[in-house]
Protein backbone atom coordinates (compact mmCIF):
# COMPACT_ATOMS: atom_id res chain seq x y z
CA UNK A 1 0.00 0.00 0.00
CA UNK A 2 1.31 2.95 -1.22
CA UNK A 3 1.95 6.56 1.50
CA UNK A 4 -1.31 8.47 1.45
CA UNK A 5 -1.25 10.98 -0.77
CA UNK A 6 -2.15 14.88 -0.34
CA UNK A 7 -5.85 15.44 -1.22
CA UNK A 8 -6.91 16.42 -5.00
CA UNK A 9 -9.27 18.86 -6.11
CA UNK A 10 -11.41 16.27 -6.79
CA UNK A 11 -13.25 17.54 -9.29
CA UNK A 12 -12.95 17.19 -13.28
CA UNK A 13 -14.31 19.76 -16.27
CA UNK A 14 -18.18 18.48 -17.78
CA UNK A 15 -17.35 20.72 -20.70
CA UNK A 16 -16.12 19.23 -23.94
CA UNK A 17 -13.45 21.50 -24.44
CA UNK A 18 -10.25 20.82 -22.53
CA UNK A 19 -9.56 23.54 -19.51
CA UNK A 20 -13.23 25.02 -19.15
CA UNK A 21 -14.31 25.36 -15.71
CA UNK A 22 -17.91 26.22 -16.09
CA UNK A 23 -19.06 23.36 -14.18
CA UNK A 24 -17.26 21.01 -11.61
CA UNK A 25 -18.76 17.12 -10.67
CA UNK A 26 -16.92 15.81 -8.06
CA UNK A 27 -15.55 12.06 -9.27
CA UNK A 28 -17.20 10.05 -6.99
CA UNK A 29 -20.60 11.40 -8.21
CA UNK A 30 -19.75 10.28 -12.10
CA UNK A 31 -21.44 7.06 -13.48
CA UNK A 32 -18.19 6.31 -15.79
CA UNK A 33 -15.16 4.66 -13.87
CA UNK A 34 -12.93 6.94 -13.42
CA UNK A 35 -8.72 6.46 -11.88
CA UNK A 36 -6.81 9.53 -10.82
CA UNK A 37 -3.25 7.81 -11.10
CA UNK A 38 0.54 8.95 -9.75
CA UNK A 39 2.36 9.73 -12.93
CA UNK A 40 5.46 8.59 -11.62
CA UNK A 41 4.82 5.89 -8.86
CA UNK A 42 1.71 4.40 -11.00
CA UNK A 43 -0.03 4.00 -7.69
CA UNK A 44 -4.00 4.71 -7.60
CA UNK A 45 -4.81 7.92 -5.72
CA UNK A 46 -8.22 8.24 -6.18
CA UNK A 47 -10.97 6.01 -7.71
CA UNK A 48 -14.52 6.10 -7.56
CA UNK A 49 -17.66 3.96 -7.08
CA UNK A 50 -17.58 2.70 -10.49
CA UNK A 51 -14.27 2.14 -10.87
CA UNK A 52 -14.37 -0.53 -8.09
CA UNK A 53 -17.77 -2.05 -9.46
CA UNK A 54 -15.73 -2.58 -12.82
CA UNK A 55 -12.91 -4.35 -11.22
CA UNK A 56 -14.83 -5.89 -8.90
CA UNK A 57 -13.37 -4.14 -5.50
CA UNK A 58 -14.79 -3.52 -2.45
CA UNK A 59 -15.27 0.57 -2.03
CA UNK A 60 -11.61 2.09 -1.15
CA UNK A 61 -10.10 -0.72 -1.92
CA UNK A 62 -7.94 0.23 -4.81
CA UNK A 63 -6.58 3.56 -3.54
CA UNK A 64 -2.84 3.02 -3.16
CA UNK A 65 -3.03 -0.38 -5.18
CA UNK A 66 -0.54 0.13 -8.41
CA UNK A 67 -0.96 -0.32 -11.59
CA UNK A 68 1.09 -3.43 -12.21
CA UNK A 69 -1.57 -5.19 -9.82
CA UNK A 70 -4.28 -4.29 -12.03
CA UNK A 71 -2.86 -4.46 -15.69
CA UNK A 72 -1.42 -8.09 -16.09
CA UNK A 73 0.63 -7.78 -19.56
CA UNK A 74 3.94 -5.45 -19.82
CA UNK A 75 2.79 -4.37 -22.92
CA UNK A 76 -0.40 -2.78 -21.93
CA UNK A 77 1.24 -1.51 -18.50
CA UNK A 78 3.76 0.78 -21.09
CA UNK A 79 1.13 1.67 -23.33
CA UNK A 80 -0.70 3.37 -20.18
CA UNK A 81 2.35 4.75 -19.06
CA UNK A 82 3.19 6.26 -22.24
CA UNK A 83 -1.04 7.79 -22.13
CA UNK A 84 -0.13 9.29 -18.56
CA UNK A 85 3.28 10.70 -19.34
CA UNK A 86 2.04 12.33 -22.42
CA UNK A 87 -1.02 13.74 -20.64
CA UNK A 88 0.95 14.70 -18.26
CA UNK A 89 2.76 16.97 -20.61
CA UNK A 90 0.66 18.03 -23.09
CA UNK A 91 -2.86 17.99 -21.09
CA UNK A 92 -4.72 19.96 -23.46
CA UNK A 93 -4.32 17.00 -26.30
CA UNK A 94 -7.03 14.92 -27.17
CA UNK A 95 -5.21 11.64 -26.88
CA UNK A 96 -7.11 8.52 -28.25
CA UNK A 97 -7.94 5.85 -25.75
CA UNK A 98 -6.23 2.61 -25.33
CA UNK A 99 -6.80 -0.79 -25.22
CA UNK A 100 -5.58 -2.53 -22.52
CA UNK A 101 -6.57 -5.63 -20.08
CA UNK A 102 -7.53 -5.40 -16.54
CA UNK A 103 -7.92 -8.12 -13.97
CA UNK A 104 -10.27 -7.85 -11.95
CA UNK A 105 -10.23 -9.02 -7.75
CA UNK A 106 -12.33 -12.44 -8.71
CA UNK A 107 -9.31 -13.68 -11.47
CA UNK A 108 -11.85 -12.60 -14.55
CA UNK A 109 -9.47 -10.39 -17.08
CA UNK A 110 -11.70 -7.77 -18.84
CA UNK A 111 -10.50 -5.92 -21.96
CA UNK A 112 -11.07 -2.02 -21.17
CA UNK A 113 -10.56 1.37 -23.18
CA UNK A 114 -8.76 3.22 -21.29
CA UNK A 115 -9.13 7.59 -21.87
CA UNK A 116 -7.18 10.55 -20.53
CA UNK A 117 -9.67 12.85 -18.83
CA UNK A 118 -8.18 15.29 -17.56
CA UNK A 119 -5.26 16.49 -15.30
CA UNK A 120 -5.90 17.50 -11.56
CA UNK A 121 -3.77 19.11 -9.14
CA UNK A 122 -3.86 18.13 -5.48
CA UNK A 123 -3.47 20.83 -2.80
CA UNK A 124 0.53 20.19 -2.69
CA UNK A 125 0.94 21.45 -6.34
CA UNK A 126 1.18 18.25 -8.06
CA UNK A 127 -0.64 16.82 -10.66
CA UNK A 128 -2.03 13.72 -11.74
CA UNK A 129 -4.07 12.41 -14.67
CA UNK A 130 -7.70 11.32 -14.71
CA UNK A 131 -8.61 8.32 -16.80
CA UNK A 132 -11.94 6.83 -17.61
CA UNK A 133 -12.52 3.33 -18.16
CA UNK A 134 -15.10 1.91 -20.41
CA UNK A 135 -14.99 -2.16 -20.17
CA UNK A 136 -15.60 -3.25 -23.93
CA UNK A 137 -15.27 -7.16 -23.56
CA UNK A 138 -18.57 -7.95 -24.92
CA UNK A 139 -18.07 -5.78 -27.41
CA UNK A 140 -15.13 -7.37 -28.70
CA UNK A 141 -16.47 -11.03 -27.97
CA UNK A 142 -19.63 -9.73 -30.00
CA UNK A 143 -17.33 -8.56 -33.55
CA UNK A 144 -15.04 -11.93 -32.87
CA UNK A 145 -18.21 -13.91 -33.60
CA UNK A 146 -19.18 -11.95 -36.07
CA UNK A 147 -15.54 -11.98 -37.85
CA UNK A 148 -15.80 -16.09 -37.19
CA UNK A 149 -19.53 -15.89 -38.91
CA UNK A 150 -18.35 -14.34 -41.92
CA UNK A 151 -15.37 -16.20 -42.02
CA UNK A 152 -16.99 -19.26 -42.33
CA UNK A 153 -19.77 -18.22 -44.75
CA UNK A 154 -16.36 -16.73 -46.62
CA UNK A 155 -14.55 -19.87 -46.55
CA UNK A 156 -18.35 -21.93 -47.30
CA UNK A 157 -18.17 -19.57 -51.10
CA UNK A 158 -14.81 -20.16 -51.17
CA UNK A 159 -15.10 -24.35 -50.97
CA UNK A 160 -17.85 -23.81 -53.39
CA UNK A 161 -16.34 -21.51 -55.61
CA UNK A 162 -12.79 -22.93 -56.82
CA UNK A 163 -13.14 -25.44 -59.92
CA UNK A 164 -10.91 -28.27 -58.28
CA UNK A 165 -13.00 -31.06 -56.35
CA UNK A 166 -13.22 -30.76 -52.85
CA UNK A 167 -13.25 -34.20 -50.90
CA UNK A 168 -13.45 -34.32 -46.75
CA UNK A 169 -12.84 -38.24 -45.47
CA UNK A 170 -13.06 -39.23 -41.82
CA UNK A 171 -10.47 -41.05 -40.62
CA UNK A 172 -11.24 -44.33 -42.19
CA UNK A 173 -11.07 -42.78 -45.87
CA UNK A 174 -14.94 -42.31 -46.44
CA UNK A 175 -16.31 -39.09 -47.73
CA UNK A 176 -18.28 -36.38 -45.41
CA UNK A 177 -18.14 -34.13 -47.51
CA UNK A 178 -17.93 -33.32 -51.70
CA UNK A 179 -18.19 -29.46 -53.20
CA UNK A 180 -20.09 -28.72 -56.28
CA UNK A 181 -17.00 -29.37 -58.40
CA UNK A 182 -16.33 -32.99 -57.23
CA UNK A 183 -19.73 -33.18 -58.63
CA UNK A 184 -19.14 -31.91 -62.21
CA UNK A 185 -15.83 -33.43 -62.32
CA UNK A 186 -16.83 -36.97 -61.28
CA UNK A 187 -20.17 -37.03 -62.93
CA UNK A 188 -21.99 -38.49 -59.61
CA UNK A 189 -24.78 -36.44 -57.08
CA UNK A 190 -23.15 -35.28 -53.92
CA UNK A 191 -25.63 -37.71 -52.12
CA UNK A 192 -24.19 -40.41 -53.80
CA UNK A 193 -20.31 -39.82 -52.94
CA UNK A 194 -21.22 -38.77 -49.94
CA UNK A 195 -20.65 -41.79 -47.27
CA UNK A 196 -18.62 -43.86 -49.53
CA UNK A 197 -15.34 -45.25 -49.43
CA UNK A 198 -12.79 -42.65 -51.79
CA UNK A 199 -11.45 -45.85 -53.01
CA UNK A 200 -14.54 -46.45 -54.83
CA UNK A 201 -14.07 -43.81 -56.40
CA UNK A 202 -10.53 -43.66 -56.92
CA UNK A 203 -9.64 -47.30 -57.26
CA UNK A 204 -5.59 -47.27 -56.53
CA UNK A 205 -6.85 -45.87 -53.03
CA UNK A 206 -7.24 -48.35 -50.82
CA UNK A 207 -8.52 -48.28 -46.80
CA UNK A 208 -4.59 -48.38 -46.13
CA UNK A 209 -3.36 -45.95 -48.30
CA UNK A 210 -5.69 -43.11 -46.91
CA UNK A 211 -5.62 -44.53 -43.51
CA UNK A 212 -4.21 -43.91 -40.50
CA UNK A 213 -0.73 -44.52 -41.90
CA UNK A 214 -1.50 -41.38 -44.60
CA UNK A 215 -2.45 -39.28 -41.57
CA UNK A 216 0.54 -39.83 -39.49
CA UNK A 217 2.81 -38.67 -42.49
CA UNK A 218 0.72 -35.43 -42.65
CA UNK A 219 1.89 -34.60 -39.42
CA UNK A 220 4.74 -34.00 -40.57
CA UNK A 221 4.57 -32.39 -43.96
CA UNK A 222 1.79 -30.35 -44.40
CA UNK A 223 0.79 -31.74 -47.98
CA UNK A 224 1.27 -35.25 -50.35
CA UNK A 225 0.36 -35.31 -54.12
CA UNK A 226 -0.44 -38.60 -56.23
CA UNK A 227 -1.67 -39.19 -59.90
CA UNK A 228 -4.09 -42.29 -60.18
CA UNK A 229 -5.97 -42.83 -63.61
CA UNK A 230 -9.79 -43.70 -63.33
CA UNK A 231 -12.13 -44.24 -65.86
CA UNK A 232 -14.84 -42.47 -66.43
CA UNK A 233 -17.75 -42.67 -69.01
CA UNK A 234 -15.98 -45.25 -71.13
CA UNK A 235 -12.58 -42.72 -71.01
CA UNK A 236 -9.40 -42.82 -68.95
CA UNK A 237 -8.82 -40.16 -67.04
CA UNK A 238 -6.01 -38.42 -65.32
CA UNK A 239 -6.32 -37.29 -61.62
CA UNK A 240 -3.81 -35.36 -59.84
CA UNK A 241 -4.50 -36.11 -55.52
CA UNK A 242 -3.73 -33.57 -53.03
CA UNK A 243 -3.99 -34.87 -49.76
CA UNK A 244 -3.40 -32.36 -46.44
CA UNK A 245 -4.48 -32.83 -42.71
CA UNK A 246 -7.82 -32.13 -41.25
CA UNK A 247 -8.34 -31.89 -37.35
CA UNK A 248 -11.13 -35.15 -37.85
CA UNK A 249 -9.14 -36.61 -40.78
CA UNK A 250 -8.01 -35.79 -44.40
CA UNK A 251 -8.70 -33.31 -47.36
CA UNK A 252 -8.57 -33.83 -50.89
CA UNK A 253 -8.25 -31.73 -53.88
CA UNK A 254 -8.29 -33.38 -57.10
CA UNK A 255 -8.20 -32.27 -60.49
CA UNK A 256 -8.32 -33.89 -64.13
CA UNK A 257 -5.52 -33.60 -65.64
CA UNK A 258 -6.01 -35.46 -68.62
CA UNK A 259 -5.33 -32.74 -71.02
CA UNK A 260 -2.77 -31.58 -69.47
CA UNK A 261 -0.53 -34.94 -69.49
CA UNK A 262 -1.63 -35.15 -73.68
CA UNK A 263 0.01 -31.61 -73.91
CA UNK A 264 3.15 -32.52 -72.00
CA UNK A 265 3.58 -35.90 -73.85
CA UNK A 266 3.68 -33.34 -77.01
CA UNK A 267 5.24 -31.15 -75.53
CA UNK A 268 8.25 -33.88 -74.75
CA UNK A 269 8.06 -35.40 -77.85
CA UNK A 270 9.36 -32.00 -79.42
CA UNK A 271 11.73 -30.38 -76.53
CA UNK A 272 13.21 -34.17 -77.81
CA UNK A 273 13.38 -33.31 -81.83
CA UNK A 274 14.53 -29.99 -80.47
CA UNK A 275 17.44 -30.78 -78.49
CA UNK A 276 19.87 -30.50 -81.16
CA UNK A 277 18.62 -27.40 -82.12
CA UNK A 278 18.80 -25.51 -79.10
CA UNK A 279 21.89 -26.66 -78.44
CA UNK A 280 23.29 -25.30 -81.07
CA UNK A 281 21.49 -22.74 -81.03
CA UNK A 282 22.89 -22.12 -77.48
CA UNK A 283 26.11 -22.66 -78.70
CA UNK A 284 25.45 -19.83 -81.00
CA UNK A 285 24.26 -17.42 -78.71
CA UNK A 286 27.02 -17.76 -76.70
CA UNK A 287 29.89 -16.84 -79.39
CA UNK A 288 27.13 -14.10 -80.22
CA UNK A 289 27.05 -13.09 -76.29
CA UNK A 290 30.90 -13.24 -76.49
CA UNK A 291 31.16 -10.72 -79.45
CA UNK A 292 29.01 -8.58 -78.07
CA UNK A 293 30.80 -8.06 -74.62
CA UNK A 294 33.75 -8.17 -76.65
CA UNK A 295 32.25 -5.48 -78.97
CA UNK A 296 30.72 -3.35 -75.89
CA UNK A 297 34.21 -3.28 -74.46
CA UNK A 298 35.99 -1.65 -77.66
CA UNK A 299 33.47 0.57 -77.82
CA UNK A 300 33.20 2.23 -74.56
CA UNK A 301 37.43 1.83 -74.97
CA UNK A 302 37.29 3.65 -78.40
CA UNK A 303 34.55 6.26 -76.56
CA UNK A 304 36.93 7.05 -74.02
CA UNK A 305 39.78 7.13 -75.87
CA UNK A 306 37.93 9.91 -77.99
CA UNK A 307 36.93 11.73 -74.97
CA UNK A 308 40.78 11.58 -73.65
CA UNK A 309 41.61 12.71 -77.14
CA UNK A 310 39.32 15.53 -76.98
CA UNK A 311 40.45 16.54 -73.81
CA UNK A 312 44.34 16.53 -74.71
CA UNK A 313 43.32 18.32 -77.68
CA UNK A 314 41.74 20.99 -76.04
CA UNK A 315 44.12 20.99 -72.90
CA UNK A 316 47.72 21.15 -75.30
CA UNK A 317 46.25 23.77 -77.40
CA UNK A 318 45.52 25.73 -74.40
CA UNK A 319 49.04 25.02 -73.53
CA UNK A 320 50.51 26.01 -76.30
CA UNK A 321 48.84 29.03 -77.13
CA UNK A 322 49.31 30.68 -73.40
CA UNK A 323 52.93 30.49 -73.20
CA UNK A 324 53.52 31.44 -77.23
CA UNK A 325 50.87 34.45 -76.58
CA UNK A 326 53.58 35.34 -72.90
CA UNK A 327 56.14 35.23 -75.57
CA UNK A 328 54.51 37.36 -78.07
CA UNK A 329 53.13 39.68 -75.61
CA UNK A 330 56.73 40.80 -74.03
CA UNK A 331 58.54 40.68 -77.09
CA UNK A 332 56.08 43.40 -78.71
CA UNK A 333 56.28 45.22 -75.42
CA UNK A 334 60.53 44.75 -75.86
CA UNK A 335 60.41 45.62 -79.48
CA UNK A 336 58.09 48.92 -79.46
CA UNK A 337 60.26 50.25 -76.64
CA UNK A 338 57.74 50.71 -73.76
CA UNK A 339 60.97 48.95 -71.09
CA UNK A 340 60.82 51.97 -68.92
CA UNK A 341 64.01 50.51 -67.69
CA UNK A 342 66.47 47.98 -68.47
CA UNK A 343 65.81 46.12 -65.63
CA UNK A 344 62.06 45.82 -67.00
CA UNK A 345 63.40 44.68 -69.97
CA UNK A 346 65.52 42.27 -68.57
CA UNK A 347 62.17 40.73 -66.86
CA UNK A 348 60.46 40.51 -69.86
CA UNK A 349 63.00 38.41 -71.34
CA UNK A 350 63.61 36.24 -68.40
CA UNK A 351 59.20 35.75 -68.42
CA UNK A 352 59.49 35.13 -72.19
CA UNK A 353 62.71 32.52 -71.35
CA UNK A 354 60.39 30.69 -68.64
CA UNK A 355 57.31 30.32 -71.10
CA UNK A 356 59.50 29.13 -74.00
CA UNK A 357 61.26 26.79 -71.75
CA UNK A 358 57.84 25.53 -70.55
CA UNK A 359 56.68 25.57 -74.48
CA UNK A 360 59.96 23.29 -74.76
CA UNK A 361 59.43 20.93 -71.98
CA UNK A 362 55.46 20.71 -73.35
CA UNK A 363 56.70 19.87 -77.04
CA UNK A 364 59.84 16.92 -75.39
CA UNK A 365 56.77 15.17 -73.94
CA UNK A 366 54.96 15.00 -76.85
CA UNK A 367 57.87 13.25 -78.81
CA UNK A 368 58.32 10.72 -76.07
CA UNK A 369 54.97 9.53 -76.11
CA UNK A 370 55.29 9.20 -80.01
CA UNK A 371 58.63 7.72 -79.57
CA UNK A 372 57.37 5.24 -76.73
CA UNK A 373 54.32 4.32 -78.85
CA UNK A 374 56.40 3.93 -82.20
CA UNK A 375 59.10 1.86 -80.18
CA UNK A 376 61.44 4.16 -81.02
CA UNK A 377 62.60 5.11 -77.62
CA UNK A 378 66.16 3.98 -76.52
CA UNK A 379 67.64 4.02 -73.82
CA UNK A 380 71.57 4.30 -72.26
CA UNK A 381 71.40 2.01 -69.14
CA UNK A 382 74.08 1.96 -67.41
CA UNK A 383 75.39 2.46 -63.07
CA UNK A 384 73.98 5.69 -61.76
CA UNK A 385 75.21 7.03 -58.70
CA UNK A 386 72.14 7.68 -56.62
CA UNK A 387 74.31 10.59 -54.50
CA UNK A 388 75.18 12.28 -57.33
CA UNK A 389 71.50 11.96 -59.26
CA UNK A 390 69.81 13.44 -55.79
CA UNK A 391 72.34 15.96 -55.08
CA UNK A 392 71.45 17.20 -58.71
CA UNK A 393 67.36 16.85 -58.07
CA UNK A 394 67.70 18.25 -54.93
CA UNK A 395 69.52 21.76 -56.42
CA UNK A 396 67.31 22.20 -59.29
CA UNK A 397 64.09 21.73 -57.18
CA UNK A 398 64.89 23.09 -54.06
CA UNK A 399 64.18 26.78 -54.68
CA UNK A 400 60.51 25.93 -56.41
CA UNK A 401 59.79 24.39 -53.22
CA UNK A 402 60.43 27.50 -51.31
CA UNK A 403 58.57 29.19 -53.32
CA UNK A 404 55.71 28.10 -52.57
CA UNK A 405 57.07 27.70 -48.37
CA UNK A 406 57.46 23.65 -48.90
CA UNK A 407 59.92 21.86 -47.33
CA UNK A 408 61.24 19.53 -49.47
CA UNK A 409 63.38 16.67 -48.45
CA UNK A 410 65.88 13.96 -49.86
CA UNK A 411 66.93 10.65 -48.05
CA UNK A 412 69.34 7.98 -49.54
CA UNK A 413 69.16 4.41 -47.38
CA UNK A 414 72.40 3.71 -45.73
CA UNK A 415 71.77 0.25 -46.31
CA UNK A 416 72.01 0.75 -49.90
CA UNK A 417 74.55 2.89 -50.22
CA UNK A 418 76.87 0.57 -51.49
CA UNK A 419 75.27 -0.32 -54.69
CA UNK A 420 74.36 1.52 -57.77
CA UNK A 421 71.15 1.43 -59.70
CA UNK A 422 71.21 0.34 -63.33
CA UNK A 423 69.11 2.59 -65.48
CA UNK A 424 69.44 5.33 -67.68
CA UNK A 425 70.77 8.37 -65.89
CA UNK A 426 68.89 11.17 -68.06
CA UNK A 427 65.57 9.60 -67.92
CA UNK A 428 65.97 8.66 -64.47
CA UNK A 429 66.23 11.96 -63.45
CA UNK A 430 63.22 13.20 -65.60
CA UNK A 431 61.16 10.48 -64.23
CA UNK A 432 61.93 11.79 -60.64
CA UNK A 433 61.98 15.49 -61.43
CA UNK A 434 58.30 15.11 -63.05
CA UNK A 435 57.01 13.28 -59.91
CA UNK A 436 58.65 16.44 -57.89
CA UNK A 437 57.27 19.17 -60.07
CA UNK A 438 54.04 17.36 -59.97
CA UNK A 439 54.07 17.23 -55.89
CA UNK A 440 55.23 20.91 -55.53
CA UNK A 441 52.27 21.42 -58.36
CA UNK A 442 49.56 19.97 -56.48
CA UNK A 443 51.15 20.85 -52.74
CA UNK A 444 49.81 24.06 -51.37
CA UNK A 445 51.35 23.67 -47.87
CA UNK A 446 53.17 20.75 -46.10
CA UNK A 447 55.89 19.10 -47.45
CA UNK A 448 57.53 16.79 -50.70
CA UNK A 449 59.70 14.03 -49.24
CA UNK A 450 61.60 11.86 -51.53
CA UNK A 451 63.31 8.65 -50.42
CA UNK A 452 65.07 5.19 -51.61
CA UNK A 453 64.49 1.39 -49.79
CA UNK A 454 65.47 -1.87 -50.63
CA UNK A 455 62.07 -3.41 -52.22
CA UNK A 456 60.64 -5.72 -49.30
CA UNK A 457 59.46 -8.13 -52.17
CA UNK A 458 62.49 -8.21 -54.51
CA UNK A 459 65.92 -8.19 -53.26
CA UNK A 460 67.10 -7.19 -56.55
CA UNK A 461 65.53 -3.95 -57.02
CA UNK A 462 65.67 -0.60 -55.24
CA UNK A 463 62.52 1.35 -54.22
CA UNK A 464 61.68 5.05 -54.84
CA UNK A 465 59.16 6.81 -53.00
CA UNK A 466 58.16 10.26 -53.41
CA UNK A 467 55.49 11.35 -50.90
CA UNK A 468 53.60 15.08 -50.68
CA UNK A 469 50.62 16.61 -48.67
CA UNK A 470 48.80 17.82 -51.33
CA UNK A 471 44.97 17.28 -53.32
CA UNK A 472 45.43 13.77 -53.49
CA UNK A 473 43.75 11.64 -55.93
CA UNK A 474 39.96 10.47 -55.74
CA UNK A 475 39.83 6.67 -55.54
CA UNK A 476 37.90 6.14 -58.64
CA UNK A 477 40.85 7.76 -60.61
CA UNK A 478 43.99 6.18 -59.48
CA UNK A 479 42.96 3.63 -61.80
CA UNK A 480 43.29 5.32 -64.80
CA UNK A 481 46.08 8.14 -63.45
CA UNK A 482 48.97 6.69 -65.68
CA UNK A 483 47.01 6.19 -68.67
CA UNK A 484 47.63 8.87 -71.56
CA UNK A 485 45.73 12.24 -71.42
CA UNK A 486 44.59 11.45 -68.73
CA UNK A 487 44.06 13.93 -65.34
CA UNK A 488 42.34 14.11 -62.16
CA UNK A 489 40.54 16.92 -63.67
CA UNK A 490 40.41 16.99 -67.71
CA UNK A 491 38.79 19.59 -68.81
CA UNK A 492 40.13 22.82 -69.76
CA UNK A 493 38.98 25.33 -66.76
CA UNK A 494 40.48 23.28 -64.09
CA UNK A 495 43.12 24.90 -62.35
CA UNK A 496 45.88 22.93 -62.74
CA UNK A 497 47.67 23.22 -66.16
CA UNK A 498 49.16 19.94 -68.24
CA UNK A 499 48.45 18.04 -70.55
CA UNK A 500 48.41 14.33 -68.91
CA UNK A 501 51.27 13.00 -70.95
CA UNK A 502 53.53 12.91 -67.72
CA UNK A 503 52.49 10.22 -66.04
CA UNK A 504 52.00 8.43 -68.85
CA UNK A 505 55.87 8.90 -70.15
CA UNK A 506 56.95 7.97 -66.29
CA UNK A 507 55.69 4.62 -66.49
CA UNK A 508 56.32 3.45 -69.83
CA UNK A 509 60.12 4.90 -68.37
CA UNK A 510 60.21 2.82 -65.73
CA UNK A 511 58.44 -0.08 -67.51
CA UNK A 512 61.47 -0.16 -70.19
CA UNK A 513 64.15 -0.06 -67.38
CA UNK A 514 62.86 -3.14 -66.15
CA UNK A 515 60.49 -1.35 -62.92
CA UNK A 516 57.01 -1.01 -61.79
CA UNK A 517 54.93 2.06 -60.38
CA UNK A 518 52.55 2.36 -58.44
CA UNK A 519 50.52 5.11 -56.32
CA UNK A 520 48.84 5.15 -53.08
CA UNK A 521 45.99 8.03 -52.32
CA UNK A 522 43.70 8.18 -49.07
CA UNK A 523 41.91 10.05 -51.28
CA UNK A 524 41.19 13.55 -51.98
CA UNK A 525 42.72 16.27 -50.09
CA UNK A 526 44.81 13.34 -48.03
CA UNK A 527 48.18 13.66 -50.12
CA UNK A 528 49.74 11.05 -52.50
CA UNK A 529 52.58 8.60 -52.67
CA UNK A 530 54.36 7.26 -55.78
CA UNK A 531 56.13 4.54 -55.67
CA UNK A 532 58.34 3.26 -58.37
CA UNK A 533 61.32 0.58 -58.32
CA UNK A 534 64.69 0.22 -60.86
CA UNK A 535 67.15 -3.17 -60.79
CA UNK A 536 69.89 -2.51 -58.47
CA UNK A 537 73.54 -2.31 -60.19
CA UNK A 538 76.92 -2.76 -59.12
CA UNK A 539 78.42 -2.95 -56.30
CA UNK A 540 80.47 0.11 -55.60
CA UNK A 541 84.11 -0.30 -55.14
CA UNK A 542 86.61 1.59 -53.25
CA UNK A 543 84.43 4.24 -51.52
CA UNK A 544 83.95 4.86 -47.99
CA UNK A 545 80.54 5.28 -47.22
CA UNK A 546 80.55 8.74 -46.38
CA UNK A 547 78.08 11.73 -46.69
CA UNK A 548 79.12 13.26 -49.77
CA UNK A 549 80.76 16.86 -50.11
CA UNK A 550 78.44 19.32 -52.04
CA UNK A 551 78.79 22.89 -53.50
CA UNK A 552 76.88 24.58 -50.72
CA UNK A 553 75.51 23.98 -46.91
CA UNK A 554 72.21 22.17 -47.36
CA UNK A 555 72.19 21.54 -43.34
CA UNK A 556 69.72 23.56 -43.13
CA UNK A 557 67.22 23.33 -45.82
CA UNK A 558 67.39 19.49 -46.01
CA UNK A 559 68.84 17.75 -42.36
CA UNK A 560 67.58 14.81 -43.30
CA UNK A 561 69.68 14.30 -46.89
CA UNK A 562 71.84 11.50 -47.48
Amino acid sequence: MADAQPPINNAIDSGDTPGRRDIRIPIRDCLSPLLVVAPDSLDVVEANDAAHHLLNYESGCLVGRGLADLIPGRDDLEGLQNLLFMSQNKPSVRYPAIEIKLLRADGFILLAEAAFVALLRSSAGEQWPCLNLRDVTQHRVAQEQLLAENQSASYQHLVEGIADGLLALDGDGDIVFANTSAERILGQSRNSLIGCHVGRIFPNLSPATVGGALIDELRSKTQKTISVAVEIRDQLHQFELSFYPQREGLGVIFRDVTERVKHEMEIAKLSATMAASQELLRHKNNELNVSLEKLARLNAQLAQIDQLKSEFLSNTSHELRTPLNSIIGFLQLIGEGLCENHDEELEYVRNCLASAQHLLALITDMLDIAKIEEGQMTLLVDDIDLRELFNEIYLQRVEAARRKSLKLTIELDESILDYNVRADYRRTRQILLHLIDNSIKFTSEGEIRLWTEPDPQRNDMIRFCINDTGIGVPLDRQAAIFEKFTQVDGTSTRKYQGTGLGLAITRNLVEMMGGEIQIHSPGENRGTTIIFTLPIGSKRRNEVKARPEFDLDLDEVMPKTF
